[in-house]
């Protein structure tokens, strides 16, 4: 791709990116709070006490955020971790997938950046080369001279490692792998 292309793809990724992580980050994060809420008193007296605390903190953020978020707090996923497959677990996955690839289009402007600077080092340098040329900067006879603007349409920009899932494993898979380990763990001691 070339240069102008690539800052352009760069906006891009960072208004997205932005846009996911802000929508999927808000509705995860409510939908952690109403399974904090909803989900950890089991109706036996120890995870009662246990969870009124939580509830307490949860009943004090929605009365905050309930006059400008109520649509949020509504729609948001309600998780159910004693039933595998339901509608509130899909929901929740589709939340954290949203806000995994937000995170990931801005790490990829981010690189994307990286590798724009590059090419603007290669523009830079080329423009110091024609300049100190024999004849006060005039390329010799057979070439032309190239304008900044034109050696930017022209210079291409040096593709990157393409390690686009970097974060899959700590974001995705690492969460899948406590909670499992954390239902073993339940399993033996019978916690529930």
């Amino acid at each position: 791709m070339r240069y102008r292309e690539e800052k352009d793809k760069v906006f891009g990724y960072r208004v997205v990116g932005l846009i996911m992580v802000a929508g999927g980050g808000v509705f995860t994060l409510a939908s952690i709070l109403k399974f904090f809420y909803f989900g950890l008193d089991s109706g036996d007296p120890l995870s009662h006490a246990l969870a009124q605390p939580f509830k307490n903190l949860v009943s004090l953020a929605y009365g905050l955020t309930s006059p400008y978020l109520n649509i949020v707090w509504r729609v948001a996923a309600l998780p159910n971790f004693r039933e595998y497959v339901s509608w509130g677990n899909g929901g929740f996955i589709f939340e954290y997938l949203v806000l995994i690839f937000g995170i990931g289009r801005i790490r990829a402007a981010g690189r994307l950046t990286g590798r724009i600077a590059e090419a603007r080092k290669i523009l830079e340098d080329e423009q110091l080369r024609q300049s100190v040329r024999p004849g006060g900067g005039e390329p010799p006879a057979q070439t032309q001279s190239t304008t900044p603007v034109q050696m930017q349409s022209t210079t291409p920009v040096p593709s990157g490692n393409g390690g686009g899932f970097k974060l899959f494993h700590a974001l995705y898979i690492g969460p899948v792998v406590a909670a499992v380990v954390a239902q073993i763990i339940e399993k033996i001691f019978h916690l529930t």
